[in-house]
């Protein structure tokens, strides 16, 4: 796209212009936390209907005696 040849980093460098120098040890941990803040809310939902379904089920077998198992 910017008419140099491919392997030729006289245009662009990859670690100069295209990451800014930035260490993956700054990048990953950052991208793995904004990531978890995204699928948080999807998760509070997944796990608040496991929650309504696990206790209607129990309401399900509340009436059946069984013994204890460790």
């Amino acid at each position: 796209m910017l008419c140099g040849q491919k392997g030729d980093y006289t245009i662009v460098h990859p670690n100069d212009h295209v990451n800014m120098s930035q260490s993956t040890n700054d990048v990953i941990p950052t991208a793995g936390k904004l990531t978890v803040l995204d699928l948080l809310e999807p998760l509070e939902n997944q796990l608040e209907e496991l929650e309504a379904a696990l206790y209607k089920k129990s309401k399900v077998f509340d009436g059946i005696v069984k013994i204890g198992r460790t």
